[in-house]
């Protein structure tokens, strides 16, 4: 093969890699990195385990994000997860000792079972499994 055409192969696969790399990529997380207000997070107080997805977004508002759950073996959806941010350091990262907040997670049937929180003065139902830093 003449060094000509190398050049050129070369420079076409240059060409559709950085199409690849350059577009843009369709988000698993609809990531609208809002925060809310620090009352709209304690709301989750009142939040009970079993309650379905409709009634906590009536509750709490529209969330910072949205996404769902799968499992990366199989690709099984296995519930959601809703996110709360009261303070968000970098829009475009996540970084778990700056940022604060509420996640509520959803299993199949849209009923709440998970908490994660790291605002120290929310106080979560006994019921729901809750994690904490």
């Amino acid at each position: 093969m003449s060094a000509g055409r190398v050049l050129v192969a070369y420079l076409a696969a240059l060409a559709l890699f950085a199409q690849g790399c350059g577009g843009k990529k369709t988000p698993e997380v609809s990531e609208v990195m809002v925060t809310v207000p620090l009352e709209t997070a304690l709301r989750a107080a009142d939040l009970r385990a079993g309650m379905d997805k409709s009634s906590v977004l009536k509750l709490m508002g529209k969330p910072s994000a949205e996404r769902a759950l799968v499992r990366k073996e199989t690709g099984e959806s296995f519930g959601s997860e809703l996110k709360y941010y009261v303070y968000k350091a970098d829009p475009g990262l996540v970084n778990e000792k700056t940022d604060r907040g509420l996640s509520l997670f959803f299993d199949d049937s849209g009923r709440l079972s998970d908490a994660f929180t790291n605002i120290p003065e929310l106080k979560l139902d006994p019921g729901l499994k809750v994690r904490s830093e």
